[in-house]
């Protein structure tokens, strides 16, 4: 990949990443026009382990060619093959920098893993405790 500048990126964890021109631009959140080359944007809310797998998601993308297209929904399938605490960090990171493909990606992920479950079933297995009194958590759970 040719990319005429690199983009300085800092995580939350203050790690600097540098980040061809070509693979920013998957980042919606951020305005590269106007980038000096010498600032580094810093990302608050995406830890070092988040960013460096979004970084390899954006960079697979932008490298994909045509008939690279098995290629990358291969690259795909197995990126989302994560802990649930990576896959809810993932999603996050998606939606801060406004990577709608992989916002798209990992929410269809959860969709899946959650397809068919109770709710005590998506309580248990995410480790999410309810506060509601048990007679409001059934209407509420439906709204």
């Amino acid at each position: 990949m040719s990319s005429s500048k690199m983009i300085l990126l800092s995580s939350s964890d203050e790690n600097i990443f540098s980040v061809e021109e070509a693979v920013a631009l998957k980042f919606n959140y951020l305005v590269i026009d106007y980038y000096d080359g010498d600032t580094v944007i810093p990302l608050p809310s995406v830890s070092s382990k988040i960013l460096t797998m979004v970084i390899e998601y954006c960079r697979r993308h932008v490298e994909n060619k045509p008939n690279m297209l098995d290629d990358l929904k291969a690259f795909d399938a197995n990126f989302v093959k994560v802990d649930k605490r990576t896959l809810f960090d993932l999603i996050l990171a998606a939606k801060y920098l406004k990577i709608w493909s992989l916002l798209d990606l990992t929410c269809q992920t959860l969709a899946e893993t959650i397809d068919g479950m109770t709710l005590e079933m998506v309580y248990k297995a995410f480790n999410i405790k309810c506060y509601l009194p048990d007679e409001e958590e059934e209407p509420w759970a439906f709204m």
